[in-house]
């Protein structure tokens, strides 16, 4: 009796060990931690947070109920549970730790997020911002299919010995409520589990609690938003187009009116140019006037001076000026010895190198001549009668004495030359005289 006993007892054994094997090992059992729970609640608090957004914008005008399970809000009081059997209890109060700190972490968040009143989309937001935050939370909770899958599998599968529940009593409350603010939210939000076990966010299927009044009034609601976001987006991108163009209108303004007063400064400084070559063609043309008109009456006076000169060109004549010469230095005795021994100097130049044009051309200008010999009457008349002429070489007024051309002409260089000697002898005898006067 005692072995039949011992081995039944290492049957119980060994099946309760090959169940929780087989519920440890095999995917089919669907096993949740007590992680992937926390982690649930908190996705669904944060969606809760995000629908109170969505539910109280003032876009919507009330037409999205408020949430009923929502995890905001403090779970409703239960009453005292009876004890369940050993493994569930076991379960429940491993779980009821989590359960706690859970809460407490759930009540703190919630407070915290009440304070901050933070909502996905505020009041003032525009329906691009309103429908952006519905298909995220579409998408987030989309993502919670599968955990909610096997906590509603869990939740309804018991201990294969004890046929008690797998959660105990605290935790089937918390996973009864996240179940049921999953799918209040996926009625609303129109995410819907289908058979096959895939998802479903096209409010236009065919399952009964899409075709619903709720879910007609849904789906035209989501579809309005969706619209009119889609037409703000298209005005967004008219606004962004226009102000492009205008952009680039006022670019292309800026770019001609930069481009004109180029222009007109490029023609202003070409006027500038122009005037100022004007005014010195004018100042030009008024020099070479008014040097032409010096040169005129220059030449005129010389011509008429030319003129008043007798026997030019002859030794008769020399002699005459060198009269006039004497008579207009007869008081000053001194002036009449350096004027006739410059004028030798000069002729006796000449005579030595008759082919050296520096010594045959004497500048009017120039101060010692005038000094020694310009300055008195017969003076430069001496030049004229000797053959110099009034002219300008270089421009520069001078005496000129021109030599005619030997190989051309040799009876006319011979008589410029014979005139040039017979100055310089009489010259040389006015000097001789002087000294003995």
């Amino acid at each position: 009796h005692s072995h039949n006993r011992s081995s039944f007892h290492c049957a119980i054994l060994a099946s309760t060990h090959q169940v929780n094997h087989t519920i440890i090992q095999s995917p089919s059992s669907n096993i949740v931690t007590m992680a992937e729970l926390r982690q649930t609640e908190e996705a669904l608090r944060e969606l809760c947070r995000v629908y109170h957004g969505i539910q109280t914008n003032e876009r919507l005008h009330g037409q999205l109920p408020p949430l009923q399970h929502s995890l905001l809000l403090p779970p409703p009081p239960q009453q005292q549970e009876p004890q369940q059997p050993q493994q569930g209890q076991q379960e429940s109060s491993s779980l009821s730790s989590g359960d706690n700190n859970t809460s407490s972490n759930g009540n703190h968040s919630h407070n915290n997020n009440n304070n901050d009143n933070t909502n996905t989309t505020s009041n003032a937001a525009p329906y691009t911002e309103l429908n952006r935050a519905i298909r995220q939370a579409r998408e987030q909770l989309v993502s919670l299919v599968p955990a909610t899958r096997r906590f509603r599998t869990r939740l309804a599968d018991t201990d294969p010995v004890t046929q008690a529940p797998r959660y105990g009593a605290q935790t089937q409350r918390r996973v009864q409520r996240v179940l049921a603010c999953f799918e209040e939210l996926g009625r609303i939000l129109r995410v819907v589990e289908q058979p096959d076990g895939t998802e479903e966010t096209n409010h236009n299927n065919s399952k009964s609690n899409h075709d619903d009044d709720d879910g007609n009034l849904f789906d035209n609601l989501f579809d309005t938003i969706a619209s009119r976001a889609q037409h703000e987006h298209d005005q967004a991108q008219r606004q962004q187009q226009l102000a492009q163009q205008q952009a680039q209108a006022e670019r292309d303004r800026r770019a001609q009116l930069a481009r004109d007063q180029a222009r007109a400064q490029q023609e202003t400084e070409r006027q500038a140019q122009l005037a100022a070559q004007r005014r010195a063609d004018q100042e030009r043309r008024q020099r070479h006037e008014a040097r032409e008109a010096v040169r005129r009456e220059r030449h005129a006076a010389d011509r008429a001076w030319v003129a008043s000169v007798p026997n030019k060109g002859t030794v008769d004549g020399v002699r005459r000026q060198l009269a006039a010469l004497r008579d207009a230095t007869h008081d000053d005795r001194a002036a009449q010895t350096v004027a006739l021994a410059a004028l030798r100097q000069l002729f006796r130049q000449i005579c030595a190198h008759p082919e050296r044009v520096e010594f045959r051309r004497i500048r009017r200008d120039h101060e010692q001549f005038h000094r020694d010999i310009g300055r008195w009457t017969g003076g430069a008349e001496v030049l004229m009668a000797a053959g110099f002429r009034p002219a300008t070489l270089d421009d520069v007024p001078c005496w000129y004495c021109k030599e005619p051309n030997l190989e051309v002409d040799l009876d006319a260089w011979a008589a410029w030359f014979d005139l040039l000697k017979a100055t310089l002898q009489l010259l040389e005898q006015e000097t001789a005289a002087g000294g003995t006067r």
